[in-house]
């Protein structure tokens, strides 16, 4: 069985005084093919009038090509809603034979547009099969929420939002109408969803590689209920000054410097970074200066919850280091990444508030923050440039930003704060997140 790893990044070695130093600390999943968790999954899918013709038909394709690809202990349900709401399943049914996925693929043929689209019946509806499964065994659950419009016929989803936040979430805006911040704050509201923006390009298989690069991490979770925990240590003096895991659950465990941050379920190689502000104190001599104490519990596929091999962050101290060198260059590249999706959402206001060449002086600034990193050939920095390359398109005119820009800019915050993939449209591919499987699916070379 394999076990997730932790691993550190920081300056070493640094000075003797009193300073605060930044640590990123990584977790990785383990590459384990055969261990994986069982799902559940429903589908919450829009079928309002909007949906007539090709967006039906995407839709249709992109159902069937998932149920092909789900196993036979993974369960699900299908709820289509438009003016009303219907529920395909009374329980979470499971795919254990090929007559158990024709039933499926029938339930998907047979479904017509027509009518208004009241979001908050389908979600709610969506919400109580996850509530009322009879078997509640250890497995990856979700619902995919897709629409392709805004709310209507007296539909308020944020009235669900107590609920969502105890179940993942993930939305998907197809086309140009969609109410992409409804979208947005019910997937990142929710446990750890991620939302996706489906810009309908008429590339009939848009929606299919959404759906399927979403399914492509879930049919591959090996960490069940992942959490980290980090505690400053005391026999070396050090405090933690403040914890940023990206938009994800963190708690304070008393007044001893220990924060837990709640992750979720993680996919066969992915990562999850943390970084930590620490102080550290003045050392009187050449040492080794015990930072951090690193632990985390999961629970793996079929099984029960456990501890990981822990992490003890060391530093070491001497009067020769230089105090002005570089962060280290994990480090770095997590800041400027971090930075970035910091620089979006002042981009998205400026550009909301119709201010469109203000926005597109601060993608500049993210440009220059970029270029700060030097000759980098990591691929994700590449990805960052392509981030920004698309969104100067989309800032070129106010119906540009309108009808995709908008929609862009959520789905990449929701990607960096999740640091989970997230489609989103664009010329350029952004990549941020891929795993193996991931690639794979979508033809992607490593």
């Amino acid at each position: 069985m394999g076990e997730p790893t932790l691993k550190a990044y920081h300056r070493n070695p640094v000075t003797l005084k009193e300073q605060e130093q930044t640590i990123m600390v990584k977790l990785t999943a383990p590459d384990i093919k055969k261990e994986k968790a069982d799902l559940d999954i429903v589908f919450v899918l829009d079928v309002s009038g909007s949906m007539k013709g090709a967006k039906i038909a995407s839709m249709k394709a992109a159902m069937k090509e998932l149920i092909k690809n789900l196993g036979e202990k993974d369960r699900i349900a299908i709820v289509s809603f438009h003016g009303t709401v219907k529920k395909h399943h009374d329980n979470l049914t499971y795919l254990a034979s090929d007559d158990d996925k024709k039933m499926a693929n029938k339930i998907v043929d047979d479904l017509q547009p027509g009518g208004g689209t009241h979001i908050q019946k389908g979600l709610e509806a969506g919400l109580d099969l996850l509530e009322e499964r009879r078997q509640k065994k250890k497995v990856a659950s979700c619902i995919f929420l897709m629409t392709d419009g805004d709310e209507n016929n007296g539909s308020k989803a944020m009235n669900l939002i107590d609920r969502v936040g105890k179940h993942t979430i993930h939305t998907f805006g197809f086309g140009q109408k969609s109410n992409e911040r409804l979208l947005f704050d019910i997937a990142s509201r929710s446990h750890v969803g991620v939302y996706h923006h489906v810009p309908n390009t008429g590339v009939k298989d848009d929606l299919q590689r959404a759906f399927g690069s979403t399914l492509a991490i879930f049919r591959t979770i090996c960490l069940l209920d992942l959490k980290v925990t980090l505690k400053a240590s005391k026999a070396g003096g050090c405090k933690i000054l403040k914890v940023h895991p990206c938009d994800y659950k963190k708690d304070p465990d008393g007044s001893d410097g220990t924060w837990t941050i709640h992750f979720g379920d993680l996919a066969r190689q992915e990562n999850r970074r943390i970084l930590v502000d620490v102080s550290l104190p003045k050392a009187s001599k050449t040492e080794e200066t015990h930072v951090l104490d690193v632990t985390c519990t999961y629970s793996p596929p079929n099984s029960v919850s456990k501890n990981g091999n822990p992490l003890a962050v060391k530093i070491k101290r001497n009067q020769t280091a230089d105090e002005n060198a570089p962060e280290e260059k994990q480090v770095k590249r997590e800041l400027v990444r971090r930075t970035q999706a910091d620089i979006l959402k002042q981009v998205r206001a400026l550009a909301n508030g119709g201010k469109l060449q203000e926005a597109r002086k601060q993608v500049l600034v993210a440009r220059n923050v970029l270029s700060s990193i030097g000759n980098d050939s990591d691929d994700a920095i590449d990805s960052l440039y392509s981030e920004l390359d698309n969104l100067d398109k989309f800032l070129a005119s106010p119906d540009a930003y309108k009808n995709l820009g908008h929609a862009y800019l959520l789905a990449c915050i929701s990607s960096h704060d999740r640091q989970r993939y997230a489609a989103r449209g664009g010329e350029e591919p952004v990549d941020f997140f891929l795993t193996d499987r991931m690639r794979k699916y979508l033809g992607k070379p490593k």
